[in-house]
């Protein structure tokens, strides 16, 4: 597996000290803050992201850690719940990290952002994709993984140009991800001359979708885009299937789980999935999916590569740094471009990635989400 790249700056001086910073020590054990539902409906994101963080620190410390010391990880279940996520970002101020990674869920990470900014602790998101998080013009946030906007963009475009739809019905849920998403999606589609016959809302959690279904069918659309999350979308396409609605299903990235699997079982056969490119069909994640099927023995989901470029981003950017101030390290951020195993990684003026790849894949009879070929 290839180790932490170097680091290319478009400057060489970097700023030693600033306000906020908790320390700029240069010989103290480098400790990084890492958030995400470890508990809950969408656990199974939080673990694999933690998988990913652990895998980037594995690979510094074998090279020696960083300023003298092993790197060391805090891992903190925020539940997804807002009002605990922004308690564990207050539980890192206070054990002065170096920096934070995570959190899955942007409702979690928006609670997190002011917490972090006034304290300005570096931080790095690997899958809260809910744009207000970067539009606020916090100097310390950065992030991994793609917008809401661009994926629903993405999707909406998609759907009018490539799949050929005229009529669709959006589903999210209560989440900030799914209803930025689905917006995103609604924009894009409309603007190319497709007609959203209507937003349906289902709760998290839930057993039976069956009545938003009925009226789904009953409006007869050529697609259903889904923005929400795995469990929910499983259960959704069990049911699509039973009600024997048409439409051509197009699920968001935030259902690509093996959960997911279990729960529709042959039911999820032609579903589409708009998002990144899994970590198995990236040429640039493949040292990182060895690795991972070596340490976990199964293959990574999929944020968990935008959770580890995110943990080796902010490894690059303190070893940049040579300390652990929060500001020298929020400059050298502001400064990276490394290939990532997502692709190159480089974040713009607001601290999002300046590239991002999209695709759509399609689960196969053998239930493998493969490359979509028109």
């Amino acid at each position: 597996m290839r180790g932490i790249g170097t680091l290319i700056l478009t400057a060489l001086a970097m700023v030693a000290c600033g306000g906020g910073s908790s320390s700029s020590a240069t010989n103290v054990q480098v400790v990084i803050g890492a958030s995400g539902p470890l508990t809950g409906s969408v656990a199974a994101y939080g673990v694999g992201e933690m998988n990913g963080f652990q895998i980037a620190l594995d690979e510094q410390n074998a090279q020696g850690g960083l300023l003298g010391h092993p790197v060391k990880m805090d891992s903190q279940d925020s539940k997804g719940d807002p009002a605990i996520a922004a308690q564990v970002a207050q539980k890192f101020v206070d054990e002065k990290v170096a920096g934070a990674v995570g959190d899955v869920l942007s409702t979690a990470s928006l609670s997190m952002g002011p917490v972090y900014n006034r304290n300005n602790i570096p931080w790095v998101i690997a899958s809260s994709s809910n744009p207000t998080i970067t539009s606020h013009g916090w100097n310390n946030t950065f992030r991994s993984i793609f917008r809401d906007d661009q994926q629903g963009g993405f999707a909406g475009d998609y759907a009018y140009k490539t799949l050929q739809v005229k009529t669709a019905v959006i589903i999210n849920d209560e989440s900030a991800y799914a209803q930025g998403s689905g917006a995103a999606f609604q924009k894009s589609f409309t603007t190319d001359g497709g007609k959203v016959l209507s937003v349906e809302q289902i709760t998290s959690g839930g057993k039976d979708y069956t009545s938003v279904l009925n009226k789904v069918k009953a409006e007869n659309p050529d697609l259903i885009h889904y923005t929400g999350f795995y469990t929910e979308g499983a259960i959704l396409v069990k049911e699509v299937r039973q009600l024997n609605i048409k439409a051509k299903l197009f699920w968001g990235a935030g259902t690509v789980d093996p959960t997911f699997n279990t729960i529709a079982g042959t039911a999820a056969q032609g579903v589409l999935v708009v998002g990144s490119p899994t970590p198995e069909q990236l040429p640039s994640a493949q040292p990182f999916v060895t690795e991972y099927k070596a340490k976990y023995g199964f293959v990574p989901g999929e944020f968990d590569a935008f959770a580890y470029d995110a943990m080796k981003a902010m490894l690059l950017a303190v070893k940049a740094a040579g300390s652990t101030d929060h500001a020298a390290i929020i400059s050298a951020l502001r400064r990276i471009d490394f290939p990532g195993a997502t692709g190159e990684v480089k974040f713009d003026s607001r601290g999002d990635r300046t590239q991002v790849p999209f695709n759509v894949s399609v689960y196969n009879a053998q239930l493998q989400l493969v490359p979509y070929q028109p």
